[in-house]
């Protein structure tokens, strides 16, 4: 061990205090031949885990083994502080390809480039490596950085480098370029072919609308589906004929894409849904894929009031599934089908709480205000919440007495949505605001204290006369034990033009050793069978580049956390969600662990950390159904599906984890 990091070990011993609880580091050790530079990878670790930026440890560890110059690398980007930028920079001449490729990762984690940063990437975009010159144009992407002037410097190295460097990251970039490389891209072999329709599908312009139309009959289901995404935000009244046949496509997720942009090109009025096509539409609705079952039920809304569509969907509310009830009343009521109306009132009445909250949605769209009454005083969190959400979606000239009202509800996620509404509406006075925050330091959930914040910075921006106390407020609250309120408060003082104060790093109750503990537990993938209603899911954990995430839902499956929650969101032909003891999308562990950011990518079947903003994970994972491009660097990977993918189709919102089994290592 060198001196400096034996002497940085014994400073920090024993030295951390605080509000997360430690992990459980089980009773059966794994054993670990030649982890290299144990110490220092537990330190970087550590750093990570504490958002800690230590300059002195980084540049320690530029001169250790690879595998801790590596993590380095992604410590400096999980961190997050700017001022690891130019060791970023330097780690850019590594020679392990490796750390240099998570050097370049790092430099687009941390944002906003300066020049010199921008520079450097700039001349990794030909490295000789072609992954570290995809990572050095998504990371230029990310940090703004013109298309213009990446394109120029990858034309000025190898030409047949050009589109496999460019395109995975192109939908990142912004203008009609994007349309036009992206063209040009299409004539390139596959995988790198199916980067330009992502680019052209994911955020698309009317200048790539011609392409579009033409990938629609694409040999490759999921350019299909991309093409059908993109028409049907910038198609036309003339797209409905183009996206006739994906009905009829084999695969599942065309199917998905073409009856979301259908309805799309309905709501926004360049088309109305063909009566002829109400056949079609029906068999859909009963196939036996249920993606594309729900689906299909979702988009019927735009075919009422259809007499054959309206009485099928009257039919399900009454005996069908419980997501099948759900969308298919929903479906009624945004068609205002008046079936609907008196559907509603029996399902407010429903012992389940999760058709009672859907009852109180479509009782919005009748403005059924005596079941709204009825049902904003329910017992269930959830469906208040919904109550609340679905008043206040109109706007109301009674708005700010039901958030006054909701303010003081027993429920974090109730106040939560009120502070919310409070932070884009800033007509609550200061003291009504910080007394509903008040009571949210005894919530296990931090939503109301964020959105608290949010509100108080709003406030003092629209009424001088409670600027200065807010200001001092929130400098108050810059100091809180807690790292996220800390964090955001230190934001809440930056958007008031004050300088911003340091935050400091997470508290954890973790010592060094627990960290060289958690390395060596980690150090290889483990595996474990997730049992559904529908099937088994094998999955291996990626521990070596998620460690802390890794054992945290480790620990959490081995106390039987999981054991009967529910998938309480699943998107078809996107992801499918589960974790939350609520079952609402808002719960958790009572605790919040910290992004491990990687360079594993959101392919079909990957599994992922959800978040409701950075550092916010906890319990909640989602899985995805197809590729994901958009959600790398974003969400921590810490996973992925080995065994039964075909189960990842098959599961509906509202079916049980049975239960998570770890198996023994092969």
């Amino acid at each position: 061990m060198r001196p400096f990091v034996a002497m940085l070990l014994g400073i920090t011993m024993g030295c951390a205090s605080a509000d997360v609880p430690a992990p459980r580091v089980g009773a059966r050790p794994v054993p670990v031949a030649g982890v290299d530079d144990l110490a220092e990878r537990a330190l970087l670790l550590m750093l990570a885990d504490r958002k800690t930026y230590e300059p002195l440890l980084t540049s320690e560890a530029l001169v250790g083994g690879v595998e801790v110059r590596r993590q380095a690398a992604l410590t400096i980007a999980r961190i997050g502080d700017p001022r690891g930028g130019p060791v970023l920079e330097s780690l850019l001449a590594d020679p392990a390809v490796a750390v240099r490729r998570a050097a370049t990762f790092g430099l687009g984690e941390l944002g906003e480039l300066g020049y010199a940063a921008e520079q450097a990437l700039l001349g990794m975009v030909n490295d000789e490596d072609r992954e570290i010159g995809r990572l050095a144009v998504e990371a230029m992407a990310k940090s703004g950085s013109s298309l213009e002037t990446v394109v120029e410097r990858l034309i000025a190295g190898a030409s047949d480098e050009l589109f496999p460097r460019l395109l995975p990251a192109l939908f990142r970039f912004e203008g009609d370029g994007v349309v036009r490389w992206a063209v040009q891209g299409l004539r390139e072999p596959s995988p790198v072919r199916k980067m330009a329709a992502y680019a052209l599908g994911r955020n698309p312009l009317p200048a790539g609308l011609e392409a579009l139309r033409g990938l629609l009959t694409d040999e490759d289901p999921w350019i299909r589906g991309m093409a059908a995404r993109g028409v049907g935000r910038v198609g036309d009244r003339s797209d409905v004929e183009r996206l006739r046949p994906l009905l009829d496509d084999p695969q599942p997720g065309p199917i998905i894409q073409t009856l979301r942009a259908l309805r799309r090109l309905f709501d926004d009025g360049k088309a109305a849904p063909p009566e002829a096509w109400q056949p079609r539409l029906l068999e859909l609705m009963a196939d036996p894929r249920p993606g594309v079952r729900l689906t299909a039920i979702e988009a019927s809304a735009a075919w009422l009031l259809d007499e054959a569509i309206g009485q099928r969907l009257a039919e399900l509310v009454t005996s069908g599934l419980r997501r099948e009830r759900e969308l298919a009343l929903l479906a009624l009521a945004e068609g205002e089908d008046p079936r609907a109306a008196i559907l509603l009132v029996r399902l407010a009445g429903d012992r389940d709480p999760v058709l009672r909250s859907v009852a109180a949605q479509a009782a919005g769209f009748f403005r059924a205000a005596e079941v709204l009454e009825r049902l904003a005083t329910d017992d269930d969190a959830g469906v208040r919440r919904t109550v609340l959400e679905t008043r206040l979606a109109g706007e109301p000239p009674e708005s700010e007495e039901l958030v006054r009202a909701a303010l003081e509800d027993r429920d974090p996620t109730v106040r939560a949505t009120a502070l919310e509404w409070a932070a884009e509406h800033p007509t609550i006075e200061m003291e009504k605001v910080f007394a509903a925050m008040s009571g949210a330091w005894r919530d296990r959930i931090p939503d109301a204290r964020i959105n608290g914040i949010r509100a108080l910075a709003a406030r003092a921006e629209t009424t001088p006369t409670e600027r200065g106390a807010i200001i001092v407020l929130l400098e108050e609250l810059a100091r809180d034990d807690e790292y996220l309120v800390r964090r955001r408060a230190a934001r809440g003082l930056v958007e008031l033009e004050r300088d911003p104060p340091a935050v400091g790093g997470v508290r954890t109750r973790k010592s060094v050793e627990v960290y060289r503990e958690i390395i060596q537990r980690t150090a290889r993938p483990r595996r474990l069978d997730l049992v559904t209603e529908r099937g088994t899911l094998g999955i291996e954990l990626a521990c070596p580049e998620a460690p802390l995430t890794c054992l945290n839902f480790l620990q959490l499956a081995g106390q039987g956390y999981f054991e009967g929650l529910r998938f309480h969101r699943v998107v078809p032909d996107f992801v499918i969600q589960a974790g939350d003891p609520r079952g609402d999308g808002w719960g958790g562990p009572g605790y919040a662990i910290r992004d491990e950011m990687n360079l594993l990518r959101y392919r079909r079947g990957m599994v992922g950390m959800a978040l409701s903003g950075p550092d916010t994970g906890g319990s909640q994972f989602f899985i995805t159904l197809a590729p994901q491009p958009h959600l790398d660097g974003g969400y921590t990977i810490f996973g992925r599906i080995i065994a039964g993918e075909d189960v990842l189709d098959e599961v509906v919102q509202g079916d049980k984890i049975l239960r998570i089994v770890e198996q023994p290592a092969a």
